[in-house]
């Protein structure tokens, strides 16, 4: 063989191996009765709607370039789109692999899990809006300090594509279809941080039901001082939102240690404009959060307290605590007209409540208890909460307990869950979404190919 022919051939042989792979994958999440990795099958929809669109975006590249002339570009080409395609799959395979470290699977389990709960109660309402037929978000650990969320659509940042390959494949690896959100590994075994993944997917979900536009209208419906300030932190406050929606004053305690500063830092930290920023000042924020939970009908004391009892009541900004405590209420009051047909208010969506909160104190006293553990049908943000109302009430009591074989019982407990999808029923492995496909070919479009 020549060089290119060999370039080539090594090419269409990566390509299989590729392929082969994606089945592999589709095949090993597909539910069987006798299957050996029961909690793969969860994540079945996510696994079939990666290895669909990455394998529609292949074998569209890979058929333009078998009509190229030059026998030495089409080989160069073949190589690239395929070393990129593993590269974007191996992004995702990565995190999945995860859950077959025994180590991990109990704690990713749960996460999973409040992940699952914290999307499914909007996106399951949106039968015909933007939302219908998404899956849900996949939680792995990451290297960074604080959560973060790569949102569906978004640019993915992978770190073996080169700066001018990543220019030529953003759309190319924008186009894929499922969510991630990144827990600090350093935080691995502290089950608080689970805490945050609901504000993660308040971010997910404002892009997938189309949600930015109807948001920002609601906070121009408040008369503030400043709405263009509120509207430009809309984003995160309606994570916050979510993060409430999905674990109530917990949430605001745990965001509470992020925002953590000297006192003078959050004291006279001040908003100006034009330029506003993505996130409103400490104490704003936390006073949002305060009327957020006043306005669900749940308790803030204890967030409260804490918070001012580090930074009193007096800050620069406080000539906005009745904004932000306005812009709260008009935020959980709704309605939102994008999450089905007929207008929902925040109560429809099912979000946490004080009976969640007397169960998860319930829950917490069982596990500073040696020996009694909680019940075994326990919701898993409720588990959550408890260890994190454990913790908080007695650190040390907490810490003498084994979180490890709690988490150990939960993944066992929820082994054989099934796919995590609407009406429990699994994605077929070879169904393609029409919008997934739209999305990919439209990315394909835009690529430049001329210098390849």
């Amino acid at each position: 063989m020549t060089l290119v022919n060999e370039v080539q051939s090594a090419a269409d042989l990566q390509a299989k191996a590729l392929s082969a792979d994606l089945d592999a994958w589709r095949e090993r999440t597909t539910p069987h009765a006798d299957s050996d990795l029961p909690a793969l099958v969860r994540h079945h929809s996510q696994v079939a709607r990666v290895s669909n669109a990455l394998e529609a975006q292949l074998k569209a590249l890979l058929a333009q370039f078998a009509s190229i002339d030059d026998p030495t570009r089409r080989a160069r080409s073949s190589r690239r789109v395929v070393h990129t395609g593993a590269v974007i799959w191996e992004f995702f395979r990565s995190k999945l692999l995860l859950r077959e470290m025994p180590d991990d699977l109990p704690l990713l389990t749960l996460l999973d899990d409040v992940a699952w709960i914290a999307w499914k109660s909007a996106c399951l309402h949106a039968k015909s809006a933007a939302g219908s037929g998404k899956t849900p978000p996949l939680v792995f650990f990451s290297p960074m300090q604080t959560p973060f969320v790569q949102t569906r659509g978004s640019v993915f940042a992978l770190n073996d594509i080169n700066s001018t390959s990543s220019k030529d494949y953003a759309e190319l690896i924008g186009a894929l279809p499922v969510p991630v959100i990144g827990l600090p590994f350093g935080d691995a075994r502290h089950l608080p941080t689970a805490l945050s993944i609901g504000h993660e997917v308040g971010h997910v979900l404002e892009e997938d039901l189309e949600l930015e536009e109807e948001i920002r209208e609601i906070i121009f419906g408040v008369e503030t001082a400043e709405p263009t300030a509120w509207a430009s932190w809309a984003s995160e406050l309606f994570a916050d939102v979510w993060g409430i929606h999905t674990s109530g004053e917990s949430y605001v305690r745990v965001l509470s240690q992020y925002l953590m500063n000297r006192t003078e830092t959050i004291v006279q930290s001040e908003a100006k404009g034009p330029k506003w920023g993505a996130y409103p000042t400490p104490m704003l924020r936390m006073r949002f959060c305060w009327s957020v939970l006043h306005a669900l009908g749940l308790r803030s004391e204890n967030a409260r307290g804490t918070w001012e009892g580090m930074y009193g009541t007096e800050h620069a900004m406080a000539h906005w605590n009745g904004d932000a405590e306005a812009v709260a209420k008009a935020m959980v009051a709704g309605p939102w007209e994008a999450l089905a047909v007929g207008a929902l208010t925040h109560d429809d969506l099912k979000p946490w409540t004080s009976d969640h909160e007397t169960e998860a104190l319930k829950a917490a006293a069982d596990i500073l208890q040696d020996g009694a553990d909680p019940p075994k049908d326990i919701d898993a943000r409720v588990l959550s909460v408890a260890c994190a109302l454990a913790w908080l009430d007695e650190p040390d009591g907490y810490a003498e307990q084994d979180p490890d074989a709690l988490l150990a019982d939960y993944a066992e407990n929820q082994k054989n869950a099934g796919t995590r999808g609407e009406g429990g029923d699994p994605d077929e492995p070879d169904d393609m979404k029409d919008g997934d496909m739209k999305r990919v070919m439209d990315a394909i479009a835009k690529m430049d190919m001329s210098d390849w």
